[in-house]
């Protein structure tokens, strides 16, 4: 007979095996202390395996559980996740806990949102989300989940990157990966303590990581990318499959062959296109010219859309099909342009590159799919030019801050190969300024305004180019950084190609520009470029200290004063050098004229933290000195 006591343990058990999530779960009171500290959310548990069953097949489970602590962590709590025809999304579980940790709510099925991730401007995308957003108030609450993956080819393996954010804290997560022997898988550890434990379990390969106790990371300003100095472990196979293509990631050069598979035999052309282009490229001085007016061309005749579905998410369209239609994404426009070029005899290189302004360079040391654009490279005896064949308004030869001055991948029959983009220094990416401010009574001026990009600098105005009158406008309103101004007149026009320049002038009318102070008027001095950030101040600065491009500002304003008034006393010309740039004004007096010059030049570079002091001293000189006032006072 059993005894009560062990009647009433049974009892229990058969009930929390009926009843799983009938339990007290995740109280938000065991939570470290230290994880607490500048955290937002705290993830309780992130259990990731991938499960290698084939060149082409795998099933990947997470289970993840966070606590939400206060409002601003909300997002945390969100369960997002995307799939298409090459991955099935199943067994979604979701339940919420209140802050001791019983449940609040097990999420129905139907609860759970089914999305299109359709872009917009797609037009074969198979991309779907599955999405759900807890709709609590109450805090702290904890969010768990649980869903498999199943991946039908294999391209990329799982990255596990635990800490996915500033101000989030991670309590416990693991990652694991089993494998056939005969499937290598190859990974690149970072900012890892406890390296991988690599076993074998039966006929398995076994590849383990985990972290304990993590604290969030304080987000402190321009700091380098989160991943850069948090813990990473980034997964690849050596040999893989997806949708009939099979290749090896053992080298770049091999990873190139694979993907010269998706492009081969796509570059012909009906006849009447090759006629087309052979008299267009007639009389032209030289393989540079040809190219020019070959990527006008191209530009004239597609416009860009995204291609997204199974194989066609690294593969483009056939050359004939986009020659055919106008359109394609920038596989296909890449390889459209590539196609056109070898009818002229230039040859061209398809290029993969990890695009975007806050994307981090491609990890040379780990052969993988880092990518997520297509550029074209065409070398030339002496240059080499890159192509840009999405963005129908370009300039020829043109690479922007989203391509530029990044290792890109070069894709050729033979293999492919790493290559650098270009760079674009301080003295190429230059803001030029120069405005004639005339005032005509105390309280109203006018002002004449131009300013020049070049380089980087370029793309400040450059979208504006093909906006509409009213979109331009409005622009200036908002972006002058003046109150009170009245939009007079106004052009925009861009010249060049490689190093290309957009002008854009404005004339503007303002009110109370000087402040009246007694017989006194304080007039701001730069009115076209001032700098008010000043970062915080930090005696316990941990991270490096990121400035991602460098640049350079030349400013030029003329005043004309008010009749009456004259200068009480001249400012002075602050002029100092940091480590992160140069700094230098001028004010010249000429009677009732005023000149004054600016020049300010940033240096891109990654800086210890230790130099955080001169450089937010560096920014407080440079604010100081661009809020500087002329005084005038009445004439006697």
């Amino acid at each position: 007979m059993l005894h009560y006591y062990n009647l009433i343990q049974l009892v229990l058990l058969v009930s929390a095996l009926l009843h799983p999530f009938q339990r007290v779960t995740y109280p938000a009171d065991e939570i470290p202390e230290a994880l607490l500290n500048n955290a937002v959310a705290v993830v309780r548990t992130d259990e990731i395996t991938m499960d290698i069953q084939s060149i082409d097949k795998a099933v990947e489970n997470v289970n993840y559980a966070v606590t939400i602590l206060e409002k601003t962590g909300d997002d945390f709590g969100i369960f997002n996740e995307l799939y298409d025809n090459l991955q099935e999304i199943s067994d979604i579980r979701i339940v919420l806990y209140d802050a001791e940790g019983k449940i609040i709510e097990k999420v129905k099925a139907s609860d759970i949102k089914d999305y299109s991730s359709n872009s917009g401007y797609s037009v074969f995308e198979d991309d779907r989300q599955k999405y759900y957003m807890p709709q609590i108030n109450k805090y702290p609450y904890t969010v768990e989940y649980h869903f498999s993956r199943t991946f039908k080819g294999l391209l990329n393996y799982p990255v596990w990157q635990p800490v996915t954010s500033y101000d989030l804290s991670v309590q416990r997560s693991s990652f694991k990966v089993t494998a056939p022997p005969d499937l290598k898988v190859r990974y690149f550890e970072s900012n890892i303590d406890n390296k991988g434990k690599i076993y074998t379990e039966g006929n398995r390969a076994v590849y383990e990581w985990s972290l304990v106790n993590y604290p969030a990371v304080e987000k402190e300003d321009h700091s380098p990318f989160l991943f850069e100095i948090t813990p990473l472990v980034e997964t690849a196979p050596s040999r893989f499959k997806i949708e009939g293509y099979e290749g090896s990631m053992n080298s770049w050069e091999d990873f190139g062959k694979w993907s010269f598979q998706l492009i081969q035999g796509r570059d012909v052309l009906p006849k009447e296109t090759v006629e087309e282009i052979l008299r267009l490229v007639s009389g032209a001085k030289d393989d540079k010219e040809k190219i020019r007016r070959i990527y006008g061309y191209m530009q004239a005749k597609t416009r860009y859309v995204s291609i997204q579905e199974g194989i066609g998410g690294w593969q483009p369209m056939y050359a004939s099909l986009v020659d055919k239609l106008g359109y394609g994404d920038c596989k296909a426009l890449s390889n459209y342009t590539m196609s056109l070029l070898k009818i002229a005899g230039i040859k061209s290189y398809y290029t993969r590159v990890r695009a975007g302004r806050n994307e981090p360079d491609l990890n040379k040391d780990f052969i993988s799919n880092q990518f997520n654009h297509i550029i074209l490279c065409v070398p030339l005896e002496n240059d080499t030019i890159w192509l840009e064949c999405t963005d129908q308004t370009s300039p020829f030869g043109y690479l922007g801050g989203s391509t530029c001055d990044r290792d890109v991948f070069i894709i050729s029959p033979s293999g492919g190969r790493i290559a650098r983009t270009t760079l674009y220094p301080a003295e190429a990416s230059k803001q030029i300024n120069t405005a004639y401010i005339k005032f005509k009574s105390p309280d109203f001026c006018t002002a004449d305004i131009s300013s020049r990009g070049t380089g980087l600098q370029y793309e400040n105005f450059s979208e504006l180019i093909n906006k509409s009158y009213d979109e331009k406008k409005k622009w200036i309103y908002d972006n002058t950084g003046l109150a009170n101004i009245e939009v007079l007149n106004f052009s925009i026009r861009s010249r060049g190609e490689e190093k290309p320049e957009v002008i854009f002038r404005r004339e503007i009318g303002i009110r109370n520009l000087a402040s009246k102070t007694g017989k006194r008027l304080f007039i701001p001095l730069n009115l076209l470029n001032r700098i008010n950030y000043i970062p915080v101040k930090d005696n316990n600065r941990i991270n490096n200290i990121v400035i991602r491009n460098s640049f350079l500002d030349l400013d030029s304003i003329t005043l004309i004063l008010p009749e009456g008034y004259k200068l009480e006393a001249s400012p002075s010309n602050p002029s100092f050098k940091s480590t992160f740039g140069e700094y230098n004004t001028n004010c010249i007096v000429k009677g009732d004229s005023v000149l004054f010059t600016r020049r300010l030049k940033m240096n891109k570079g990654n800086y210890p933290a230790s130099a955080y002091e001169e450089f937010r001293q560096y920014y407080t000189d440079i604010s100081n000195s661009d809020n500087v006032k002329l005084v005038l006072v009445e004439k006697q």
